[in-house]
């Protein structure tokens, strides 16, 4: 049973190996599995081997009391990593109210990695474009990569390419990106625009890579918000601190400052704050546009505490000076001094 077992091993293992593949003792790892039943085999065969009644009640509590402690630990770690999945999508929908078919989807999970692309358009398309039960094969109005060398070469060239997942086919233009990020699990989510870079100091640096090929002109404005499904992503969250940072988000997008200004006081008054202060951009510039100029002086220091958030805000509200000047031209000098320390 134990020499069995262990052909059993070599002949699931090699396979693998032999085509790229490797086992890696992660969540996202399921190579083992065929390789399970030799193990099985060679326990059992070991089993048998063994003479000694104390040794084997010690290994039949040692087996057990770690199975259980394995199972309990898994079933822990997929229970939290589904509730940031929720709460990433049900923020996604108060930042977005919709997003344009053909559009292709990049997003980071806090934490935890995007192995399969439907692990993003899947959520995705279940939202924005819900679908009947397909008859045969499927057109996804919403693809994803994910993170992996494979995708992200595809969008540094600017191609595009078919895919075909099951049954679920997409047409896949890398020209039209739309970047997602969720740094942290006590972050928001950030939506990046390749026009305005704001990265979190703790993005990963593929998001980085991808982020100047992010197109915010892929989500549609109209105000046509749609909510996930309660019976997968269940209730939506209490309207903390992300909740004002994405509405915030999407006025700012619009170009109504006195909303997003709106939207500040309201979270302030409440005593909301970020855990990542790159999320104070959007009511800086509303409390600049808007003439609160004590305000803007008191986020402009915050952000400037950290010397990564304080480059890129600089760099943003003086990249283009003319432009963002004329609308409003007293109050963007104040704007460039409390971002820029000038």
């Amino acid at each position: 049973m134990v020499v069995i077992g262990l052909l059993s091993l070599l002949g699931a293992l090699i396979p693998i190996h032999f085509s790229g593949r490797h086992i890696v003792l992660d969540p996202g790892s399921r190579f083992t599995l065929p390789a399970s039943v030799g193990a099985a085999l060679i326990l059992a065969g070991g089993w048998s081997l063994i003479r000694s009644r104390a040794v084997k009640t010690a290994v039949i509590i040692l087996l057990i009391g770690s199975a259980a402690m394995i199972h309990n630990a898994n079933a822990l770690r997929y229970a939290e990593n589904w509730q940031v999945v929720r709460d990433f999508w049900w923020q996604v929908t108060w930042r977005i109210p919709q997003i344009k078919p053909g559009t292709v989807l990049a997003a980071s999970y806090a934490e935890q990695g995007v192995e399969e692309d439907y692990f993003v358009w899947g959520p995705a398309n279940l939202i924005f474009y819900p679908q009947q039960e397909p008859q045969g094969k499927m057109k996804l109005s919403l693809t994803a990569i994910t993170l992996q060398e494979s995708d992200l070469i595809p969008v540094l060239m600017g191609t595009s390419r078919e895919r075909d997942r099951r049954g679920f086919v997409g047409q896949m233009d890398f020209s039209q990106l739309l970047v997602f990020s969720l740094p942290t699990q006590f972050d928001c989510v950030h939506v990046l625009d390749k026009d305005n870079l704001e990265f979190s100091d703790q993005d990963r640096p593929e998001v980085m890579l991808l982020g100047p090929f992010s197109r915010i002109d892929r989500i549609e404005l109209a105000d046509t918000s749609k909510n996930p499904p309660e019976s997968i992503f269940g209730k939506e969250p209490t309207h903390d601190w992300c909740y004002y940072y994405q509405k915030a988000s999407l006025a700012r997008q619009r170009g109504d400052w006195e909303e997003t200004a709106r939207l500040g006081v309201e979270a302030l008054s409440l005593d909301l704050r970020p855990h990542d202060w790159i999320e104070w951009m959007p009511f800086a510039e509303a409390f600049a546009f808007t003439g609160q100029m004590e305000k803007l002086d008191e986020l402009g220091k915050i952000i400037r505490t950290n010397k990564f958030y304080g480059y890129q805000a600089c760099q943003l509200v003086t990249k283009d000076q003319q432009q963002a000047a004329q609308p409003f031209p007293e109050s963007y000098p104040e704007l460039v001094k409390a971002l820029c320390g000038e």
